[in-house]
């Protein structure tokens, strides 16, 4: 559990420790630091950082240091809160997951179905495509993607070229 917590908090708030030392604030260049490092000086802050990116340290380690952490510098009710929410965004992440994976061969028949039915319109098979949107949104767009992988297109910035238009289904 505290290994995702300590990537998420340490990519956060590298990123935003950079950009407070270029003279950036939060905004739309990313999100705020967790709420437990808003509040703290900028020692406090730091050794925070030692710990979750020290390598040799185990997530057992880095779990029980951040705690004492969070307790020498009076944070630790918010810590402990940020804590319980991170294990229930991880619970809920796993449960989608565990349910798209459970879900696609399902989705992938009945996409196999319409695929295979010649005797429908493009228009139709959009359609039908739309419907099963509707009910598996996010099993559709793996199963369409694996069935029609798209090369990267363009520079660093995206655009120039792929699939044009709004047809779900190319022939």
């Amino acid at each position: 559990m505290f290994s995702k917590l300590a990537v998420c908090v340490l990519l956060i708030s590298t990123v935003y420790s950079a950009k407070q030392q270029n003279g950036q604030q939060g905004g739309p260049q990313g999100p705020p630091p967790p709420p437990f490092l808003q509040n703290v000086t900028d020692a406090a802050r730091q050794a925070f950082f030692t710990i979750v990116s020290n390598e040799n340290l185990t997530i057992t380690e880095i779990d029980s240091q951040t705690a004492t952490w969070a307790s020498t510098y009076g944070v630790s009710d918010i810590y402990n809160e940020f804590q319980t929410n991170q294990t229930a965004l991880e619970t809920a992440i796993q449960k989608n997951i565990t349910s798209v994976i459970s879900n696609l061969s399902s989705v992938e028949s009945s996409l196999e179905t319409i695929f295979n039915n010649k005797d429908q319109t493009r228009s139709a098979i959009n359609a039908s495509i739309s419907t099963l949107i509707q009910s598996n949104p996010i099993e559709v767009q793996v199963l369409l993607q694996l069935r029609n992988p798209m090369p990267p297109q363009g520079g660093p910035q995206g655009g120039f070229g792929g699939q044009q238009g709004g047809n779900l289904h190319r022939q």
